[in-house]
């Protein structure tokens, strides 16, 4: 209460003590009863903080400590009041630090918080991050100073291991054998990226993290789909917590384009979206892939042809059966025939029906590799020149026939069959002449080459070496890819029923492959095709052994066991060779034909045999001849075998082979 006035007023004090005032009065006693309970409120506060209050004197001495100060050093208050604060918490190398500091701020210095180690009653060391508070009297004058800290242990350990865990992650990022980006979606930039990035993309790590996706990704992949488009959907799926795993293209600094696995996370951060990519290289991998690829398409095309060829070599057995049966009886009927007969003609019309069907029969045979061959040594350039001879009176003039050879080409040799060789190259100018509709270039080169065994596809048991390269090269429509594959399947055909019976490449990979040779299309549509064949070369001089060929019909008397298992064939050939003068003993069963022979060798001067039979095939049955008469003449006849052919027929000392 205010009391205003001149008058003494006199008072009491607690004991009862009267206690007078002069002059302008003023009751105060309610101001320290609300001080007091200010006082006792702040003390409170301060005792029930979860932070430590330290008062210092001026002298850095301890007065007063709160108690959870007490809690954390393990001192109580009796301990350490009046010890110098130094002495007591801080370690002996931080004193003379610590002591000027302080020192500073009872000077009225402004000194800001610091973080400095206190060590506790168990000797355990706190981090405590402190803020100090001058303390003064009325006049003004530094008493001592308020101390107030905070724990701060905890949090810095933790930083410490954030720390170490962001050194262990960097030393890991950098060691990674895949380069690594890591990409700011918002701010559209890569913001971080490893070593193994920088080698592997060819940019510094400043130039890196200076351009945006773009600088890594082509425009467009070859899905077709635009780069924004599919990275944008990565993104999207990453953000929603997938590990998203894709094959990208990506541009080198240098424009070279190379095959990547991409895996894309997200990156934990609060505010920003940050995604990390990391690039496996698999360039070499997937190129090993495609090769891989390409050899088993190669592959299932050897077996697909060898099976095919094993195929068609069976039905031509049986089709040169029935056309022999045929030509054999139209034959017969035209030497049964007068010379003026109205029937020879029909005949004949019939007989050269049946020699277009052999000669169908024969490709199918040459497609299966199992063709006759008369190979020699000869110079490519010889059978090039005079097929061009031959082609040159039947070309269009509008076709331009062009041939270019290497000058060493002129003493190449290569071991072959020069009329099959012909037939390739008169094959393959046809259908360039058909494909260029009659009007273009064709291209007849010659030169040789070396192949190693990578250029060598897997589908041609061939060796690396020197090799005659013979090029066919049109400038007609050309074919797409995936026809490539059927072009020399046999009957394939994209020519008119009446053109052609797909026999023609299919005959001709037959024969190149019979000389031990490789044939290689390439083809670009509107642009033409080139036709390589590879010949291996033979180190041989050249002789030219041509001779005229008989053709005068034998004839004879001598005696013939003819054996075949089929009976019409069989009665054909009984009826020709009498027809021919010779005496003729046919056996259907080759065992029967053994057990008559062994009985009566001597009656017979020749044995002419098939070669597929049932229980004994006829080179078996000629072997057991040969054991009972040695010097027996033998022929063996086949309209197919995988048994057999000409090289093995001679091994075993037959005399004669014929398809």
């Amino acid at each position: 209460m205010w009391i205003l006035g001149k008058d003494e007023i006199t008072e009491r004090d607690a004991d009862g003590n009267p206690v007078r005032f002069t002059g302008l009065h003023i009751d105060i006693s309610q101001q320290k009863r609300v001080e007091e309970k200010e006082h006792d409120f702040s003390m409170s506060l301060i005792d029930a903080a979860q932070i430590i209050v330290l008062v210092l004197d001026a002298d850095a001495r301890i007065v007063q400590i709160n108690p959870y100060a007490e809690v954390i050093s393990g001192y109580n208050q009796a301990e350490v009041k009046g010890q110098d604060w130094c002495d007591i918490f801080l370690p002996e190398e931080h004193r003379s630090n610590i002591r000027a500091i302080l020192k500073k701020a009872i000077a009225n210095t402004e000194v800001r918080g610091q973080i400095n180690p206190i060590l506790t009653k168990d000797g355990r060391e706190l981090q405590i991050e402190w803020n100090n508070k001058t303390l003064k009297d009325p006049n003004g004058t530094v008493t001592g100073l308020l101390c107030i800290g905070h724990d701060i242990t905890e949090r810095q350990q933790a930083a410490k291991a954030l720390q170490r865990s962001e050194e262990r992650f960097r030393v890991l990022i950098e060691q990674a054998p895949e380069a690594i980006t890591v990409y700011d979606i918002d701010l559209d930039c890569f913001v971080d990226c490893n070593i193994k990035a920088t080698e592997l993309f060819g940019y510094s790590r400043e130039e890196f993290l200076a351009g945006g996706k773009n600088r890594l990704y082509p425009s467009n992949q070859p899905d077709g789909l635009p780069i924004s488009e599919s990275i944008a959907d990565h993104n999207r799926r990453a953000l929603a917590g997938e590990t998203v795993l894709f094959e990208r293209t990506v541009q080198k600094s240098n424009g070279q384009k190379i095959s990547c696995e991409v895996r894309l996370v997200q990156l934990p951060c609060n505010d920003r979206r940050l995604m990390r990519a990391s690039f496996l290289d698999i360039t070499d991998r997937k190129r090993a892939e495609a090769e891989r690829e390409e050899m088993e398409t190669q592959l299932r095309q050897k077996h697909k042809m060898e099976a095919v060829g094993y195929m068609a070599g069976g039905m031509a057995h049986n089709f040169n059966n029935n056309l022999g049966i045929i030509l054999g009886n139209v034959e017969l009927a035209q030497l049964k025939q007068p010379r003026n007969s109205d029937v020879i003609p029909l005949l004949e019309n019939a007989k050269i029906a049946v020699g277009r069907s052999r000669d169908l029969v024969r490709k199918i045979i040459t497609y299966s590799r199992q063709g006759i061959q008369q190979k020699a040594p000869m110079r490519l350039t010889t059978i090039a020149d005079e097929t061009i001879s031959l082609l040159k009176s039947t070309l269009p003039a509008t076709v331009a026939l062009q041939k270019g050879y290497s000058p060493d080409c002129n003493e190449t040799l290569i071991n072959a069959d020069a009329s099959q060789i012909q037939e390739v190259l008169i094959n393959l100018c046809n259908n360039a002449i058909q494909a260029m509709q009659e009007k273009g270039e064709l291209k007849i080169q010659l030169k040789p080459v070396e192949l190693t065994q990578k250029e060598i596809p897997a589908q041609y048991d061939c060796l690396p070496g020197r090799y005659a390269k013979l090029s066919v090269q049109d400038s007609g429509c050309g074919m797409p890819a995936e026809m490539l594959d059927k072009i020399f399947d046999p009957f394939y055909t994209t020519k008119e029923a009446y053109e052609g019976a797909g026999m023609g490449l299919a005959t001709v990979q037959g024969i190149v492959a019979q000389h031990g040779g490789i044939i290689k299309v390439n083809s670009v549509p509107d642009q033409g095709t080139v036709f390589n064949l590879y010949f291996p070369i033979i180190e041989q001089t050249y002789i030219d052994e041509s001779e005229e060929e008989n053709t005068t019909l034998p004839r004879g008397t001598e005696r013939i066991l003819f054996v075949d298992d089929d009976e019409m064939l069989a009665s054909l050939g009984e009826k020709l060779l009498i027809e021919m003068g010779y005496q003729v003993t046919v056996m259907n069963e080759s065992t029967e034909a053994l057990k008559m022979f062994a009985v009566n060798a001597e009656h017979f001067d020749l044995v002419f045999t098939d070669q597929t039979m049932p229980q004994l095939s006829g080179k078996d049955l000629i072997k057991e001849l040969k054991k009972i008469k040695p010097d027996i003449p033998t022929i063996l006849c086949t309209g197919y075998s995988s048994k057999i052919d000409e090289d093995h027929a001679k091994e075993l000392g037959i005399n004669a082979f014929m398809m």
